[in-house]
């Protein structure tokens, strides 16, 4: 993250998410980039559900103070494969996004992106929003 820093500013990055339970960058944050958010949303990436808890502190993002016209955020993991891209969808979702094109958007930015939870942040947006899932029929 350190050594990354100058480019995630440059890129406009307001704000970070951290979805890594093994590692924070927090005092990294604070001590060379004060002025960028900085959030610690750590969880295992070991093929578990992924708990409301955590869909929800990051989904809120772009809700809770997060949400003005300037606001870029920055959502990371150790491989960027599964947690972050789910978090991004979790975000994009909160967001209003339609889900297809939040997750055709993420791969189209992260094609190494497997988005593991990808049906977990669906279902938690599903519950959370009272929006109902689409039926298929086959």
């Amino acid at each position: 993250m350190l050594a990354g820093r100058a480019e995630i500013q440059d890129a406009g990055i307001t704000h970070v998410v951290d979805n890594r339970i093994e590692w924070s960058d927090g005092k990294l944050v604070r001590a060379h980039a004060p002025n960028l958010g900085f959030m610690w949303n750590g969880a295992d990436d070991v093929g578990q559900l992924m708990p409301d808890a955590w869909l929800d502190l990051g989904g809120r993002l772009r809700v809770g103070g997060i949400d003005g016209p300037d606001a870029q955020v920055l959502a990371h993991c150790h491989m960027g494969i599964n947690r972050s891209p789910a978090m991004a969808y979790a975000i994009l979702l909160r967001t209003g996004m339609d889900p297809f094109a939040a997750l055709t958007a993420i791969r189209a930015a992260l094609p190494i992106a497997a988005i593991a939870y990808d049906g977990d942040a669906l279902e938690w947006w599903h519950r959370t929003t009272n929006t109902p899932s689409p039926v298929v029929k086959r």
